[in-house]
């Protein structure tokens, strides 16, 4: 089965800025929850990534926060400077066909020029991170400093804690 795109994108970014990184291949997983179940080694430290747009712009922004937390939209209207309203989930089919993440492989990486890296300051006392690394089958385990500084991303409060 080929790769998607993002992957390869993923890769060169990596690579081409001297970022060390480790891939970890695994069975396929599109939930945290599979991910928990089929390969709970890869959960730790794990950073989720969800997809936004704002109306009426053609500004993507990529959010991480842990795995654990809930997305506050809230914070991230804030961050991007933008009213709440504007802020919306952009659809999976959409981030796969404009910029090659497959769905439940999405990572918090700039393969394209339109996109805003925004990671969690709840975060940010990590040393090593895991994200999506393009597909399902593929986590990227990098150092929280380095995936922020390749994506050129803003560090912001951009989560609330999961309801127990």
């Amino acid at each position: 089965m080929r790769e998607p795109p993002a992957v390869a994108a993923i890769v060169h970014l990596l690579d081409a800025n001297g970022i060390a990184h480790v891939l970890h291949r695994h069975v396929a997983v599109a939930t945290i929850e599979e991910a928990q179940r089929l390969v709970p080694h890869l959960t730790v430290d794990l950073l989720k990534t969800v997809a936004f747009e704002i109306s009426g712009t053609s500004r993507v922004l990529l959010v991480a926060v842990r795995a654990e937390d809930q997305v506050d939209y809230r914070g991230v209207a804030a961050v991007a400077g933008c009213n709440r309203r504007a802020l919306r989930l952009m659809p999976g089919a959409r981030v796969a066909a404009e910029f090659g993440f497959e769905v439940g492989g999405v990572g918090p990486f700039r393969v394209d020029p339109r996109i805003e890296v925004v990671l969690d300051a709840a975060a940010a006392d990590l040393d090593q991170v895991k994200v999506g690394g393009g597909s399902r089958s593929l986590t990227c385990e990098l150092a929280f400093t380095d995936l922020a500084r390749l994506g050129d991303a803003v560090v912001a409060a951009v989560s609330k804690n999961a309801p127990t």
